[in-house]
């Protein structure tokens, strides 16, 4: 009786815990559809760096196999960092619209390249925090 309490017990253990979250991922709907076409407008600020397709030119590519390649595994927040960052360098430049904060910027327009790299949208506009995209893992988006 005791080896079989045992063994029970030890199963258990091996199940996933009741409630615990699975990570979403880029796949997973995290952007509206009104958020990537907000995401849109700022494309011409990427163009002379990027490319005309942002399919990378002087800087890496945002669009395609090889920028996802490169984000792959990472969680969005980093991604959110990098245009953060460089939606900053523009806005000391005098190019942003300033209007409205460099993080909903920022956040518009992932949603507009989750977009145009294949992934889905969703119901909710993804968060302009990088704690609301820390639990959000950048994958390859689902074949059509």
């Amino acid at each position: 009786m005791r080896l079989r309490q045992l063994i029970i017990v030890g199963s258990l253990a091996l199940l996933p815990a009741q409630g615990a979250a699975q990570p979403r991922t880029t796949a997973d709907g995290v952007y509206s559809l009104a958020q990537a076409r907000r995401g849109a407008q700022h494309m011409p600020r990427c163009v002379p760096c990027h490319g005309d397709e942002l399919e990378g030119d002087l800087a890496p590519p945002l669009i395609g196999e090889r920028h996802l390649a490169r984000w792959a595994g990472r969680p969005l927040s980093e991604l959110f960092a990098r245009v953060v960052t460089n939606f900053d360098g523009l806005a000391q430049q005098g190019s942003a619209d300033e209007a409205d904060p460099i993080a909903h910027r920022a956040a518009d327009f992932i949603a507009y390249l989750l977009l145009q790299n294949g992934f889905k949208a969703g119901e909710t506009a993804l968060a302009p925090t990088p704690h609301a995209m820390q639990d959000i893992v950048i994958v390859s988006p689902p074949r059509r």
